[in-house]
């Protein structure tokens, strides 16, 4: 089983599998994360080797290191 929060092993599913298996691939893995979903954002909960754990949020392209503080970006208030 592949773990795509790691990018070398999302490197080698992409070079087996090809360009349109990976991007279906990505979006389950995308689809399997989200957490919850404010004022019409997808929150996902991703693994950083930078910052660890965040929850980003989808479409704002920003994070925060809570959930609490992700929720608050998704409603426009921070």
């Amino acid at each position: 089983m592949t773990d795509f929060s790691d990018p070398e092993q999302r490197l080698d599913y992409l070079l087996q599998h090809g360009v349109d298996a990976y991007n279906k691939a990505m979006e389950d893995h995308f689809a399997k994360t989200v957490v919850e979903t404010v004022n019409g954002h997808p929150i996902r909960l991703v693994h950083t080797m930078r910052f660890g754990a965040l929850y980003m949020v989808d479409g704002l392209n920003r994070g925060h290191q809570t959930l609490d503080g992700a929720r608050q970006i998704a409603r426009g208030k921070a």
